[in-house]
């Protein structure tokens, strides 16, 4: 029996069985629950046919007065052709005045019939409904109950209804529901026995197909169906949504009883087999274990559960990348100078005020609490920001004033003011290490070039004495004399650049003693033109002198400004071209002794003012004419320890010397 009932033919007969059991099952159930609402154990069979037809004449009476509502509110024309729905009943509807206005088709047969059945109702009209209030059966209005129905806009009428030949026309095409009411009615006990028989069968039946689902006949294994791997969710919802689609075909094409109690049939028996389906699948998907995971649920969870785990990977790593993104914003704040942050955050603050005034417009004191708050915190931050600047301020006063030792006090400064003071500190430090580093440089070279030129002159004047004395021994040899006159010639030029190493190293730092007294500026030049008039006219240069009508005097060393006028006519004497003017000019310019030296040089002057004005730097890039480049870098250093400043010009040819000294006043 196991193994027959686990084939294709036995399940379907098992199917079949179980099937048809459920069927007669709910037949029993609903033959029982109608025979209890209908009596059927304290009433005759005539009764209770005679109670479902007066039943039917009621609920046939009412379904045409609610078609006739409206055309009867519009009291209008009589209306004719009171629509037969097949029960054999004949109307004439009366209104308050017992005019006919409505009947069912006039002819002689329906005249003639016997209105045995009367209802009263009437109509309102509720806010563009109409509202049907019943009487009851061969009611009949008061003469008082007509003016106040009338008076609350209520119109009453009056139906009357006449039967083909009695009550038993009513079934007309209903006879299989009499059928059925006659059936029921005789098996109004045995429902009971014959529903525990379907019961029991349906349950059994029932559990062996669960038991055979997805089993075959020579094998123990599990061979599911062809649907099996469809979700079991999905089939679900499609044999509901069947099952709906069928009772709304139903309710939707009511034609009459007989084909809506075969319909009826058709939708349990499809219902009944969609169950059992479902219910073996389900059955097999236990057995294999596969009941939670083939479902659209388990998968759209499953789905979620992945997104949710891909959006959290997504959100963390938007998280970091927002994080990357605004340490790399404020390191490139931080890199902005401060007038651009500030632009930024002052920016900001419009952009917020301008969203908050636009979105609270209409909400002034929203607005003006904002702008409190604001205020509350940009004001306080500001005076913060204004005494620290204060602060720094004092600090850089003091040390322009050149006290190095000033130490700006950082303690409560925070952000580019605390850098800017720890700057000013780390400035004040490195200029005192510079300072002292630069003192020592200085006297370590000062040191250095009189050392050494203390140590090079005891052998240059040795050296000076014996070519002296070699030059004035008698010699056979000539050769010797000539020697003896260059080894001398170079012997001076060497001393001369050593005294002038030594007298630039003293003025650049000085070390060179000088004793300033009122001179006459003019008598520098008359002096020097007298000196160089010779030396001027051997190397074909004119010199020309400018001099003011009145005396210019000046604070000046007079032994230190003929050194500066000498270093200058010197250069030009070597360097200025044949056969030019040389101009020597004094003049009075804004309170100041200007003194100028004007001429062409003989080579191109390839070389900056700034160049030219540093040491052992020649005009002459050959190099081949005497000299040290030392002249001009003296000149300077002289001139500005007499308290007047030298500046120095190029233009083309054009070699330019400016010395400006601060005139005394006759006082």
């Amino acid at each position: 029996m196991k193994r027959w009932i686990r084939t294709i033919p036995g399940k379907l007969s098992v199917f079949l069985v179980t099937i048809l059991a459920l069927c007669v099952l709910t037949l029993c159930v609903l033959g029982a629950a109608v025979a209890v609402s209908g009596d059927f154990y304290t009433h005759t069979r005539e009764a209770v046919f005679q109670d479902y037809q007066q039943s039917t004449l009621h609920t046939e009476v009412y379904d045409t007065v609610r078609a006739l509502a409206r055309p009867l509110a519009q009291r209008g024309e009589t209306v004719v052709n009171i629509p037969d729905r097949g029960m054999g009943l004949h109307y004439i509807i009366y209104d308050e005045g017992g005019t006919v206005v409505a009947e069912s088709e006039a002819s002689a047969q329906t005249k003639s019939l016997e209105y045995t059945h009367s209802f009263s109702f009437s109509l309102a009209n509720q806010d563009g409904a109409l509202v049907i209030e019943w009487y009851g059966e061969n009611y009949s209005f008061t003469t008082q109950e007509l003016t106040d129905l009338i008076e609350r806009n209520e119109v009453p009428y009056t139906i009357s209804v006449a039967v083909d030949g009695s009550l038993d026309g009513l079934h007309g095409n209903a006879a299989p529901v009499l059928w059925l009411l006659g059936l029921t009615y005789d098996l109004r006990y045995g429902v009971y026995a014959i529903g525990a028989i379907a019961a029991v069968l349906a349950i059994a039946c029932y559990v062996a197909l669960l038991c055979v689902s997805g089993r075959r006949p020579d094998t123990e294994e599990l061979v599911p169906g062809p649907l099996h791997h469809v979700p079991i969710d999905f089939l679900m919802a499609f044999g509901l949504g069947g099952c709906l689609c069928c009772v709304y075909v139903t309710m939707d094409n009511y034609v009459d009883t007989v084909f809506l109690i075969t319909l009826l049939a058709a939708e349990l028996i499809t219902a009944a087999a969609i169950c059992l389906g479902l219910s073996m699948s389900v059955a097999c998907r236990i057995k294999s274990r596969t009941l939670l995971k083939n479902t659209v649920i388990w998968w759209a969870c499953k789905l979620t559960w992945r997104l949710c785990k891909l959006c959290w990977k997504w959100t963390k790593a938007l998280g970091r990348w927002c994080k990357r993104l605004w340490g790399r914003f404020l390191q490139g704040t931080r890199k902005l100078p401060m007038i651009w942050r500030t632009c930024l955050i002052v920016a900001a603050l419009c952009f917020l005020e301008l969203l908050f005034l636009a979105g609270s417009m209409y909400h002034m004191e929203s607005y003006l609490a904002f702008w409190l708050l604001e205020h509350l915190i940009l004001v306080p931050v500001i005076l913060f920001g204004a005494l620290t600047l204060r602060r720094l301020q004092a600090g850089g006063e003091a040390m322009a004033a050149g006290d190095l030792n000033y130490q700006v006090d950082t303690h409560r400064m925070y952000w580019d003011f605390k850098k800017h003071g720890e700057n000013l500190n780390s400035i004040a430090q490195g200029m005192t290490r510079a300072v002292e580093q630069r003192l020592k440089s200085e006297r370590m070279k000062t040191e250095l070039i009189t050392n050494v030129s203390h140590d090079i002159k005891t052998p240059l004047t040795s050296i000076i004495n014996y070519a002296d004395l070699i030059g004035k021994e008698p010699c056979d040899n000539p050769k010797v004399g000539e020697y003896a006159e260059v080894l001398g010639r170079q012997s001076d030029r060497l001393k001369r650049l050593i005294e002038d190493l030594v007298e630039a190293s003293k003025a650049s730092t000085g070390n060179l003693e000088v004793l300033l007294a009122p001179c006459e500026a003019e008598n520098f030049l008359l002096q020097i033109s007298g000196e160089y008039a010779q030396k001027l006219s051997d190397a074909g240069l004119a010199l020309v002198t400018n001099t003011p009508e009145q005396s210019l005097r000046v604070m000046a060393d007079g032994r230190r400004m003929l050194r500066v006028f000498d270093n200058l006519m010197n250069n030009i004497c070597k360097y200025a071209q044949r056969g030019t003017r040389v101009y020597l000019t004094l003049e009075e310019k804004a309170g100041m002794a200007q003194i100028t030296f004007r001429n062409t040089s003989s080579a191109p002057l390839n070389l900056t003012p700034e160049e030219l004005m540093e040491r052992f730097v020649r005009g002459d890039s050959s190099r081949s004419s005497e000299g040290n480049g030392l002249g001009l870098s003296i000149a300077r250093s002289l001139t500005e320890l007499q308290k007047g400043s030298f500046h120095l010009d190029v233009d083309g040819d054009l070699f330019k010397v400016t010395l400006r000294f601060p005139l005394l006043s006759d006082e």
